[in-house]
């Protein structure tokens, strides 16, 4: 009967999925009654196959059996920004990334329920994912509304001066910056907000306070002598309205706004002063009493990054807006850097994959060698581009629900692409060996995987980002990507413990290839043009540098974040490359040619 078949093609599937890793879990599985078709010699009859038919979408958006279920496609609705989910649906099919599972997550959590981000990605669905999410015990007590949310305007704040943790162990990432060189006092990372007409300042500067007073890490105070360390200092010593700074641009045109914003952006950069613990700075554009304004927030890149920036922009709306805020779960930064140093010594049996990974690795441009003293901040360049709505949609969608890979995997496979017919074209002493070659790119993953059980992220800021070279092979395939990618425990993380953390495996870690192109892949932004508090849409949200001597650490840095348009979410691309070793005429046709192999995975998956 079709029932019965139906169930044995799902039970086959649900015992692939408990024992394959995802890239092995067919998509598809379906149950011949009547056989295998045979040939007149008795072998398999390709031709005679039905061809396979995937299972049909879950039109009848069947109901929740449990409450559990509801929740879960609440929140997938929610997160995913589509209006409908059915209980079949799978969370990465949808436009989910490993980014969004950590939201997913923290979502649960505040629902009152337990899941795992490794769940998620196991089990994808709603259907698939509740029997595994268990209900979190309710908390005794509720914390103090936020003191921000309930002033008058104008009124003073009052800092909590609580304790907080004396130290942070410095992770693999914070050393990997250590050993580059140069300074660091402006490397910073910073988002621009809309926010509503008719504030004020006190009330700007008690938003900023209730941020540091939240998080540990945005009050660290860097010490460089004689070594690198990082000491939290206690709530209230940093005060939110030393770190506030007004511009009015109520007479401004848009241009000119935008480059205010720019100059104040640099400004602000430049006032940050972590060996102060002067980690963040604020500036608020005043547009008047019935204009909305923005609000800049810089902070240093030391404790931040893109997941961290999603932490802080819904705290920071709830403070503005009075909603409930959850009191912080989980680990704190300074608990996460001390695990990741008691791991160590258990990721030794990883040191094959990664020196495997190098091996005869080529670089991409073997004339172009980055000079620390020269190839510095202030002598990059930068090429920008944005991948249309709907080609977004397709690529990031689409192309990896067919190809049964991640987002990432068809990031790199298509880059992979680009940069061996750019180098090929235009730079290859020898063509042939040129394209041949196999090459190394160093990826940015957000680090923040479960390497202990029940391990709670979705409250903690920091500078968690994991970053580890990725072999890519002529003609990469995204599946071949997703089983390298696959083959990584933790998604990489390993590679800078043993890098940075591991004195007996970071020296034959130290002496592999060092990769010429970096690559970060930030997941999605929200942003709505008539929405406060969250991320502007008129004017440049999101951006980051650093001191103008800082060495420039790879030949190409390719930074990509998904970032919602009016007609749908984009994928914003930008470039970053020495000016002395390349040209931006060079630099663009390679960002073309990138975009271009991404459409041609789309039109042949």
């Amino acid at each position: 009967a079709s029932g019965s078949t139906d169930r044995l093609a799902e039970q086959v599937r649900e015992r692939a999925v408990a024992l394959l890793p995802d890239y092995m879990v067919p998509s598809v599985v379906m149950v011949l009654e009547d056989g295998l078709p045979l040939t007149p010699n008795g072998k398999l009859d390709r031709a005679a196959l039905p061809a396979p038919q995937a299972r049909p979408a879950d039109t009848t958006r069947r109901e929740p059996a449990t409450q559990t279920e509801g929740v879960l496609r609440e929140l997938f609705a929610q997160i995913l920004g589509v209006p409908e989910v059915g209980l079949d649906d799978s969370f990465f099919d949808l436009g989910g990334d490993s980014i969004l599972s950590i939201r997913l997550v923290a979502g649960a959590r505040k629902r009152g329920l337990t899941v795992s981000a490794r769940d998620v990605f196991r089990h994808k669905t709603v259907a698939g994912i509740a029997p595994h999410t268990r209900a979190r015990a309710p908390r005794t007590g509720a914390p103090p509304a936020p003191e921000t949310a309930l002033r008058p305007r104008g009124s003073a704040h009052r800092p909590d001066t609580a304790t907080s943790p004396a130290s942070v162990p410095l992770t693999p990432i914070i050393q990997w910056q250590r050993d580059r060189g140069g300074p660091v006092d402006a490397f910073h990372q910073s988002v621009l907000v809309r926010v509503p007409a008719a504030l004020d300042l006190p009330f700007v500067a008690g938003l900023v306070q209730s941020l540091l007073d939240r998080h540990d890490s945005l009050r660290i105070r860097l010490g460089r002598t004689p070594q690198w360390t990082l000491d939290v200092l206690p709530r209230g010593t940093v005060r939110g309205s030393e770190h506030v700074r007004r511009i009015d641009v109520r007479e401004l045109g848009a241009d000119q706004r935008e480059a205010a914003v720019a100059r104040a952006a640099e400004e602000a950069a430049g006032r940050l002063a972590p060996g102060s613990g002067h980690m963040l700075e604020a500036v608020w554009f005043d547009a008047g009493d019935t204009r909305t304004g923005h609000l800049l927030l810089v902070v240093n890149h030391l404790v931040v990054d893109g997941v961290s920036w999603r932490v802080l922009l819904h705290d920071l709306r709830a403070f503005a807006t009075g909603a409930p805020l959850d009191e912080p779960t989980g680990i704190s930064y300074a608990r996460w850097g001390a695990l990741l140093q008691e791991q160590a010594p258990r990721r030794t049996a990883e040191l094959p994959l990664w020196t495997g990974a190098a091996r005869d690795a080529d670089d991409i441009l073997r004339f172009a060698m980055l000079d620390p003293a020269r190839d510095v901040m202030r002598s990059r360049a930068t090429v920008t581009r944005v991948l249309p709505a709907d080609s977004t949609a397709a690529v990031l969608t689409a192309a990896p629900a067919r190809l049964g890979t991640g987002v990432n995997s068809v990031l790199l496979s298509a880059l992979g692409r680009a940069l061996r017919a750019w180098r090929t074209a235009h730079f290859g002493d020898d063509p042939a060996t040129a394209a041949e070659a196999p090459f190394l790119v160093d990826v940015e993953g957000h680090g923040r995987e479960e390497i202990t059980e029940d391990l709670d992220l979705s409250h903690t800021v920091g500078w968690f980002t994991s970053l580890f070279p990725v072999r890519l092979e002529r003609d990469d395939a995204p599946g071949a990507v997703q089983r390298r990618l696959d083959a990584m425990p933790d998604k990489g993380l390993g590679y800078g413990i043993l890098r940075h953390l591991h004195a007996e495996t970071a020296p034959a870690l130290a002496r592999l290839p060092h990769p010429q192109v970096i690559f970060n892949y930030l997941g999605r932004f929200e942003r709505s043009p008539d929405a406060d508090w969250t991320l502007a849409a008129d004017l440049p949200a999101l951006a980051g540098g650093g001191d103008a001597e800082m060495p420039l650490t790879h030949l190409l840095e390719v930074s990509a974040a998904v970032l919602d348009g009016s007609a749908g979410p984009e994928l914003h691309v930008t470039w970053t490359f020495p000016s002395r070793l390349l040209t931006g005429e060079q630099v663009e046709e390679l960002a073309d040619a990138w975009f271009a192999a991404l459409r041609e995975l789309e039109e042949t998956a």
